[in-house]
């Protein structure tokens, strides 16, 4: 190939990159609409049928730690514990000692997801 063949090539492949990105953006915007409204009409643990198979299921969102939160919502004494240095929380400490739901109530809880149910 020559030159001029390589940047005929190079422009015309940086049209197509432009308009599938374009087209990439529109579709995910569009999987975000149709998944809000999924989401606002449906409870972690409901299925999603599609052809009479289920095809998505609503899960919870993750619990994950959250060491402000920790330190609100957890007795001085159990922070004490937790500290592994002067201004640090142990999250794998925390998960060790403490019991599973007060852990829980120190963690923020991420979106609910829509996953392939197969």
């Amino acid at each position: 190939m020559t030159t001029t063949d390589n940047s005929t090539r190079l422009e015309t492949l940086g049209r197509e990159r432009l308009n599938a990105v374009y087209q990439r953006d529109e579709w995910a915007a569009r999987v975000a609409q149709i998944d809000a409204e999924i989401l606002a009409l449906t409870e972690p643990g409901d299925t999603i049928d599609v052809g009479g198979e289920p095809a998505y299921i609503v899960t919870a969102g993750a619990h994950r730690w959250d060491e402000k939160k920790a330190r609100e919502v957890l007795p001085d004494t159990l922070v004490q514990m937790l500290t592994v240095t002067e201004t640090k929380l142990d999250r794998k400490l925390a998960q060790a000692k403490l019991p599973p739901d007060l852990y829980r109530q120190a963690c923020v809880e991420g979106k609910p997801q829509i996953r392939a149910a197969k």
